[in-house]
């Protein structure tokens, strides 16, 4: 079954490429202009799988859309893309529900592998753990890999995160509104410091860690100008690479 994506923004350089491009990852491109209105109206017309749109557009903007269309049972996924000059709100745009958001200029393939990531995500949802496979341990060995720290609160917090969105009970796209609360009455403390200490976490991974190595399990552009991942742009990129390898599925 081809996988319909949306597109309103010219981040694949041409709505020609991203037809080449898309295709390339078995997945059929439809486009529409950069305007808030045009991709509501054309998703309730086209009913697509994904959504790539940019968080600036004309009339209603990328915020607005997720308001209006994000989180119903048949919403399609959102990847937002933005200019990096520090202004864009990229977690209000996660807790809204976008899926990724990734900053300009993002790398073609690298955008059509987050897409394709999303599909396999819908793929593997409903399925249960593979008998046999630990998800907690291949979970704690991941976060090992990637020099999160055992000894801080935001690992413990991370890995509950992470478990609870690789099991379907709380999406990565809901990380402010389920994942947080969910990981905080698990601990006894409140979302806040949940979300803190995951930042912490995430930032000290980040400092410590071996560069490629990020690069090669989160498939991320581990560049000082671009920053750090979001809380839940790396959920989503653990959740997404777990279940690729087959913990889930």
């Amino acid at each position: 079954m081809s996988y319909n994506v949306l597109v309103a923004d010219e981040c694949f350089g041409s709505f020609a490429e991203a037809e080449r491009i898309l295709k390339g990852y078995g997945m059929r491109a439809e486009f529409c202009a950069r305007d808030g209105a045009e991709v509501i109206k054309r998703v309730n017309e086209l009913k697509p799988d994904a959504v790539v749109m940019n968080m600036t557009m004309r009339g209603v903007d990328g915020l607005g859309v997720l308001s209006r269309l994000a989180g119903g049972a048949d919403a399609p996924r959102f990847v937002l893309v933005y200019a990096d000059d520090g202004s864009a709100p990229v977690d209000k745009a996660m807790e809204l529900g976008a899926d990724y958001c990734l900053a300009l200029p993002v790398e073609r393939h690298l955008l059509a592998s987050r897409l394709d990531a999303l599909r396999m995500r819908g793929e593997f949802a409903a399925a249960p753990p593979k008998s046999g496979r630990s998800v907690d341990k291949e979970i704690t060995e991941f976060l090992h890999a990637l020099a999160v720290p055992a000894n801080i609160k935001g690992y413990a917090y991370l890995r509950e995160a992470i478990s609870l969105s690789l099991r379907g009970s709380c999406p990565a796209r809901y990380v402010t509104k389920e994942l947080y609360p969910a990981v905080a009455r698990r601990f006894g403390t409140t979302p806040q410091r949940v979300e803190r200490s995951i930042r912490h976490a995430i930032e000290t991974a980040w400092d410590r860690g071996d560069s490629e190595v990020l690069s090669g399990f989160l498939g991320y552009t581990v560049r000082a100008d671009r920053g750090k991942p979001t809380n839940g742009e790396f959920i989503a990129f653990v959740t997404d690479r777990l279940r690729i390898s087959g913990v889930c599925g």
